[in-house]
């Protein structure tokens, strides 16, 4: 690793460290409900939320509000996601150009979430797993180039005859 890499990883330590104090007596303040210096600009728009949506800042949820809640946003996240991911050809900060993902894996995507799902969607032809029935050309994990040169994997595939 370079001096900079170092150099990188001891600053990023020392910011962590300078913020830790700090930050966590700022969270303890608010979990306590103490005033903090944050409460000028954020209280009231913190009120407006609260009466926007009918909440009550005094009184706790009961389980199942809870749980009805998280299920709301859970779906609504998906929902969101999904859309995204349908239209983000059209979507602004696109640099790459990258066209609309394709319904089934948006919704795949969208519901599972899964690092195996994401990795699918950056697949270079040069370097992909087969599929289990041997067609080439399906988006599969991404893999460094060397397991997957002739020799190197168990693939009788890929094996030299």
């Amino acid at each position: 690793m370079t001096a900079n890499g170092w150099f990188q990883i001891g600053l990023f330590l020392l910011v962590i460290l300078a913020l830790t104090k700090p930050l966590g007596v700022f969270i303890a303040r608010v979990f306590n409900q103490e005033r903090t210096f944050l409460d000028p600009l954020m209280r009231p728009l913190e009120r407006l939320l609260y009466r926007v949506t009918g909440v009550d800042e005094k009184r706790e949820m009961r389980w199942t509000e809870y749980a009805i809640a998280m299920l709301l946003f859970s779906g609504v996240s998906m929902l969101l996601l999904y859309l995204i991911e349908r239209v983000q050809v059209w979507l602004p900060w696109n640099p790459q150009g990258w066209g609309n993902v394709a319904p089934d894996l948006a919704f795949n995507t969208a519901v599972i979430y899964d690092e195996h799902e994401l990795a699918s969607l950056f697949r270079r032809n040069d370097n992909e797993l087969f599929h289990p029935d041997g067609r080439a050309g399906v988006p599969q994990l991404h893999v460094r180039r060397d397991r997957n040169s002739p020799g190197n994997s168990r693939d009788p595939r890929s094996c030299p005859a």
